[in-house]
C-alpha cells in the first residue's frame, strides 16, 4: 500500500523523473512529416524546433483530435489546450507538419508539459531523418 502519490510510471512517491516521452519524425504517404510520440505520461503541451526545413503548416494528429491550439513558425511548433485537454499516455502521431525543403531534419529543444501546472517531462529524441 502506497501512502504517497504515485507518479506516471507507477512509482510510489516518485518524483516524475520516470516520466519519459520519446519523440520522432517520419515521412508519411501524403508527403508531410509525422511527429510521433511514445509516452508513459499524459501530455498537456509541447514546443520544439525542427530546423533543416521550412514548416508551412501544422495539423491533425492526436493534438488535433484533443482540440488543441497548434501553431508553427517556419522552424518551431507549439501546441496546448486552452481547456486543459490532454493527450493520454500512449503512442501515436502528435501532429503533422507540412513543409518545403530537403536535407537532414531533426527535432531540437523539445519541451513537453506533463501536468496542468506545466511539469516538464523527460524527452528523448529519435535519430534525425533525411528528406
Amino acid at each position: 500500500n502506497c501512502t504517497k502519490s504515485i507518479d506516471c510510471a507507477g512509482v510510489c512517491g516518485g518524483d516524475e523523473s520516470n516520466c519519459i516521452v520519446q519523440l520522432g519524425l517520419s515521412l508519411n504517404v501524403s508527403g508531410s512529416l509525422d511527429v510521433t510520440y511514445s509516452s508513459n505520461a499524459d501530455i498537456y503541451g509541447f514546443q520544439f524546433n525542427v530546423p533543416g526545413i521550412t514548416i508551412t503548416g501544422v495539423s491533425d494528429g492526436d493534438a488535433g483530435e484533443a482540440g488543441w491550439f497548434v501553431q508553427s513558425s517556419s522552424t518551431a511548433v507549439l501546441g496546448f489546450s486552452l481547456s486543459a485537454n490532454f493527450i493520454p499516455a500512449g503512442s501515436g502521431v502528435l501532429t503533422m507538419l507540412s513543409f518545403v525543403g530537403s536535407g537532414e531534419v531533426c527535432i531540437l529543444d523539445p519541451v513537453l508539459a506533463g501536468a496542468p501546472g506545466g511539469m516538464s517531462l523527460n524527452v528523448t529524441i529519435s535519430d534525425c531523418i533525411t528528406i
